[in-house]
């Protein structure tokens, strides 16, 4: 009975060793999977600012691009109104001509 008691004991010393170990490591494990998850919230962070840039980028392209189009629609109104005044400048000057030759 005497060597059994032994042979457990020396069994419970193996598991406590083993368990210790595998707490260490566990430990070790958690540790890494903290620094590394605050690794990655700052690379989040980092992230949602590109993206909070990108979307200000693309406003200030879309106010760009709408001052382009207004410039050019106004740029278009006055060579439209332009080439009539020219059109009626010529209409009178002919019409003045052809009274000048009668």
């Amino acid at each position: 009975m005497f060597q059994t008691l032994e042979k457990v004991e020396g069994q419970m010393q193996g598991i406590t060793t083993e368990s210790e170990s595998l707490l260490k490591k566990t430990n070790h494990i958690a540790s890494d999977i903290e620094t590394k998850t605050k690794t990655l919230d700052g690379l989040m962070d980092a992230l949602s600012n590109v993206g909070t840039t990108v979307g200000h980028v693309n406003q200030s392209i879309q106010g760009v691009s709408e001052s382009v189009a207004h410039a050019s629609h106004e740029r278009d109104e006055k060579v439209t109104k332009a080439l009539r005044w020219g059109d009626a400048a010529i209409e009178l000057y002919l019409k003045w001509k052809r009274k000048k030759v009668q």
